[in-house]
């Protein structure tokens, strides 16, 4: 395999099924085929899929939560219905749902070889750095941007240091602080997504390892 750059996630697990199926097939595949800088760009792949889909539940998660609390609608209705509610899920998790359900699904169904296993480890390595680093980092940021400068007190200060010609009316302000009222369970809640979404990145590697565990064991038997 010659140096190809890297095109984004799906190319990355392409690379990592050719390898597999090498492998798979008895194929003795030399440790140079995959070079430093391949397994660098698997990383940093890695790692830029999970810092966006932390970024993506973020920014997501204040309008989900203020969705239910009826400050935007749903449909044309503040008070969600069921679907609705649904509707509101599924859209604020769909980036890191659908992302962990790919990696998961390709890493469950191949074969973890010597130098697969280098490869699909160094793409998750990156994956988990963004998730965990990303997630704990936005955690962090929220709990200080809320408390210091979005709780009802400081927009109540904020406000008033608006000139009284330009001073937004009282309804305005009640509504950024209900709105601002939800970034604390946000922080919570994009936390909770993006490391389930880890958790269920890695269940594919075990998945697939166990897998590849069998089928060599059985090789071992008819040999």
């Amino acid at each position: 395999m010659p140096d190809i750059k890297q095109k984004g996630l799906l190319h990355t697990l392409s690379e990592i099924e050719y390898l597999s199926a090498a492998e798979r097939q008895g194929s003795p595949v030399p440790e140079g085929v995959v070079s430093s800088d391949n397994l660098n760009r698997y990383f940093i792949d890695g790692l830029k899929t999970s810092t966006i889909s932390v970024a993506v539940t973020a920014i997501l998660s204040p309008f989900m939560f203020s969705a239910y609390n009826g400050l935007i609608p749903v449909f044309g209705s503040y008070k969600p219905t069921a679907f609705g509610r649904a509707y509101v899920l599924l859209l604020t998790t769909a980036f890191p749902v659908s992302c962990s359900a790919v990696i998961f699904n390709v890493l469950r169904k191949i074969h973890f070889g010597k130098i697969t296993s280098k490869a699909a480890g160094r793409f998750m390595g990156g994956f988990a750095a963004g998730s965990v680093i990303g997630a704990a980092a936005l955690f962090i940021i929220i709990h200080i941007l809320y408390y210091n400068y979005l709780t009802p007190e400081a927009l109540l200060g904020l406000f008033y240091g608006i000139p009284r010609p330009i001073r937004p009316n009282r309804a305005v302000y009640e509504w950024i602080m209900r709105f601002s009222g939800s970034f604390i369970p946000c922080a919570y809640f994009q936390a909770a997504v993006n490391l389930l979404s880890l958790s269920i990145s890695f269940l594919g590697i075990i998945l697939g390892k166990r897998r590849t565990a069998r089928i060599n064991g059985l090789y071992e038997l008819w040999r």
